[in-house]
């Protein structure tokens, strides 16, 4: 199955990543939680403000060498910023 080793490669590439994130010390995220929200919470008003429309829906900003969509940014700030607002 040619598919099979892309899948095999992209998980062993992901769950390496994920096992570095989880080694990253409590504190760091917890310094990181406030600015990852802002930062998506402006990047979610610069959608609505010049983002791109892309199948009849506007969720991508163009950065020029990228596109972004960042209710994607946004849901790990979110869950960020509320694990440290419920932590204190």
């Amino acid at each position: 199955t040619p598919w099979a080793a892309d899948h095999l490669i992209r998980f062993s590439i992901f769950f390496g990543l994920m096992i570095v994130l989880a080694l990253i010390d409590i504190r760091v995220w917890f310094a990181l939680a406030y600015p990852v929200y802002g930062m998506g919470l402006l990047m979610l008003i610069a959608v609505a403000l010049v983002g791109e429309v892309s199948l009849g829906a506007q969720r991508w900003l163009h950065l020029g060498f990228v596109r972004i969509q960042p209710s994607e940014i946004m849901k790990v700030g979110l869950v960020l910023a509320l694990a440290r607002f419920y932590h204190g």
